[in-house]
Parts: C-alpha cells; structure tokens; sequence
C-alpha cells in the first residue's frame, strides 16, 4: 500500500488474484478475505460479459473467487 497526498494505492500479496486483477486486486483480495474468515456470507460481484458493457452480476458464497471470477 502507498500514500500520495489524499489518496491510498493498494494492491493484493497474492499471486494468483494478481494474475487476473484488473487494477491490483486490493478489493478482490478483501472480499477473498472477508469469505474465508466468514465476516460476510456471499459477496456480489460481475463476471466479464460479451463486451464492456455486458458484465454478468454474480454471487459468490465461497472463498476461491479467483475461479469464480475467471
């Protein structure tokens, strides 16, 4: 994580959601966080679509969202 001004950059420690990250990872990996240590039940997040603009919501109740994100 890194500072500048009034704004935080993150990015996740795990190569495996590195990998498929659009933009660090940093909410991937604390949603993954969040389902593994039971915090939340399910998160809600989107697949990608047929295009940009086509994105699929999705409900993910367990914690490999790498796989479920694919």
């Amino acid at each position: 994580m890194a500072a500048k001004g009034d704004m935080v950059y993150a990015w996740t420690t795990s190569p495996d959601i590195a990998k498929v990250a659009e933009c660090g990872g940093a909410v991937t990996g604390l949603l993954k966080f969040a389902l593994e240590n039971k915090i939340v039940d399910a998160v809600l997040a989107v697949k990608k679509g047929v295009d940009l603009y086509d994105a699929v919501p999705t409900v993910i109740t367990v914690a490999p969202m790498t796989c479920a994100l694919g």
